[in-house]
């Protein structure tokens, strides 16, 4: 599930007013300074980038990953087990593969790529999109994702800043209309009383490094933390809509150094005044999810899908055997050694046998990490409603039926066609239900008027009168249970770090694996939980990494 534009527009803010206490701006001039500092960085690097990053058209489909590792030696005399077929266990089966290594990769649903799924032109689906590709899951890519950005490139796929649109965001909270600056010179208030919690938590707590502050701060929950704060409604309303957005559960399930470890990290931040404003944000013009057609194609051969992991244990000669429903029949296999690269809401429903042994820490961490539930839905426009109202099309609000919006792939769009997409998350986006599209799509809309006015006009309609529309809510998905992971309250200091240690010849991959302090919750974080995952098998069975 691709992060939140929005939470990027949070991080600027802070960022903003930081850059102006520091500078003994006012919020306007800060502004003003930093627009000035990027439209000319813009000209001197903005081209180059492209250049770097931007393919030609895509072409063949077939991959050209350049191969990292080489095997003069062909095929290893090992038996390795992949079970999960989204990005982390295809990026997992690929590094093992360079290895001489071809693992087997099972997949409980009737397609690869888990997460990572386009919808639009080569991508077929109930709604139409002709000429645009949306994401409904795993979108937007950071400018610092070097793994799915180098793949990107060797496909030749064709990048796109969606972050860069013209226009501001909009807030639209309790009912009123806020600028940029108005939403940051109340905030700045707010950091201010903040200082002294900033200076007692440490740089990166985790379950094997925190002190008695940070279990502290760990176990209060954001709401509770900025009520203790007595923070105005218009500053909670922001915080509400960025960290629900981003998180994707509500502020009473989220610990509160979610939100102190972003503002601690960014007042420390040495970075120069361009770069930390320059965080530019990326989506895959063809889809996404043409890098997992990439992927599964030198792969071929060693993907079985419909085959839905029911138990995992060892057998007598301490090899993990892994037993399959594929709807006619259980199978089991032994490997030596196994990749569980599932969500853990999903790997609570599997048998995990005794003889496993695994300890209570590994335990704690699948019986209690949760997922978030993000939900999105994208709406088709035969105009660009924000864009009269100087928006780039992302915004806020705490209205009842919108929560948070953005413009998805621009390059696609026209005078008279554009997409937006929807993103709700805690209770709201729990709840979206997909077999009532045109009731959710109505209800969105009309709040999403009051945003921005003339939006109901400007939506896309059949003859009948129906939108086009598209709605994917994770949670609801059987084989998903929830969009990505997120840290409730006292879960730094319980849980955080242990998600990916292996146990024995039993290994981890998937983005929940992978560090908070890296790219948890980014398709960049899957990738390489994946990787780490193959190089974790190669150090425990001793193998030499064979390089060419």
């Amino acid at each position: 599930m691709g992060r939140s534009l929005l939470f990027q527009d949070l991080k600027r803010a802070i960022k903003i007013g930081i850059y102006a206490k520091k500078n003994h701006l006012s919020i306007s001039q800060g502004i003003e300074q930093i627009a000035q500092m990027q439209a000319s960085a813009a000209q001197s690097t903005v081209r180059e980038r492209e250049t770097q990053l931007t393919g030609t058209a895509l072409g063949n489909v077939a991959m050209q990953l350049e191969r990292s590792y080489v095997s003069p030696q062909g095929e290893r005399d090992v038996k390795i087990g992949i079970v999960g077929a989204g990005l982390a266990g295809l990026a997992c089966g690929y590094e093992l593969k360079q290895q001489g290594i071809s693992a087997t990769i099972y997949e409980a649903s009737d397609r690869v790529g888990g997460r990572c799924y386009s919808l639009g032109k080569t991508f077929p689906g109930a709604a139409k999109f002709p000429h645009q590709v949306i994401e409904r899951g795993g979108e937007l890519i950071d400018s610092q994702n070097k793994t799915i950005l180098r793949w990107a490139r060797q496909l030749q796929l064709t990048l796109e800043d969606v972050s860069q649109q013209p226009g501001e965001f909009a807030c639209y909270f309790n009912g009123q209309h806020y600028t940029e600056s108005a939403i940051l010179e109340e905030y700045q208030a707010f950091l201010a009383e903040i200082t002294r919690d900033l200076q007692e938590i440490s740089a990166m707590p985790t379950v094997d490094c925190f002190t008695s502050a940070d279990a502290r701060f760990d176990k209060i929950n954001l709401l509770e933390y900025l009520e203790k704060h007595q923070v105005g409604d218009t500053i909670k309303a922001a915080m509400n809509a960025a960290y629900m957005a981003e998180y994707g559960l509500e502020l009473e399930d989220q610990s509160c150094l979610n939100f102190l470890l972003v503002v601690r990290d960014i007042e420390t931040s040495q970075a120069s005044p361009f770069q930390i404003f320059s965080d530019e944000r990326y989506h895959i013009v063809e889809g996404n999810e043409q890098i997992v057609r990439g992927l599964s194609q030198e792969l071929q051969g060693q993907i079985e899908l419909g085959m839905r992991l029911v138990r995992v244990r060892k057998n007598s000669t301490n090899r993990i055997e892994v037993t399959f429903d594929n709807g006619d029949r259980t199978i089991d296999v032994a490997y030596d050694a196994v990749v569980l690269a599932i969500p853990f809401a999903l790997l609570r429903q599997v048998e995990l046998d005794a003889n496993l042994e695994l300890p209570d820490w590994k335990q704690e961490a699948i019986h209690k990490l949760d997922q978030a539930t993000h939900a999105k839905m994208m709406l088709g426009f035969n105009g660009r409603p924000w864009a009269d109202r100087g928006s780039s099309g992302a915004s806020y609000s705490n209205l009842s039926h919108h929560q948070t919006t953005w413009e998805t792939n621009p390059t696609g769009a026209s005078g008279d066609r554009a997409i937006l997409v929807d993103f709700s998350s805690g209770r709201r986006g729990a709840t979206l239900d997909p077999n009532r599209v045109q009731t959710e799509a109505h209800l969105f809309l009309k709040d999403l008027e009051k945003v921005y006015p003339g939006a109901i006009a400007q939506a896309t309609r059949d003859r009948a009168g129906d939108l086009l529309v598209h709605l994917e809510n994770w949670t609801a998905n059987p084989l998903a249970q929830g969009s990505y992971s997120c840290y409730k309250p006292g879960q730094f200091t319980t849980i955080c770090g242990n998600e990916g240690k292996p146990v024995d010849n039993l290994f981890f991959a998937g983005e929940h694996t992978n560090s908070f302090y890296e790219w948890q919750g980014y398709m960049e974080g899957a990738a390489l939980s994946g990787i780490k995952a193959a190089s974790d098998i190669l150090q425990h069975l001793k193998l030499t990494i064979l390089r060419c």
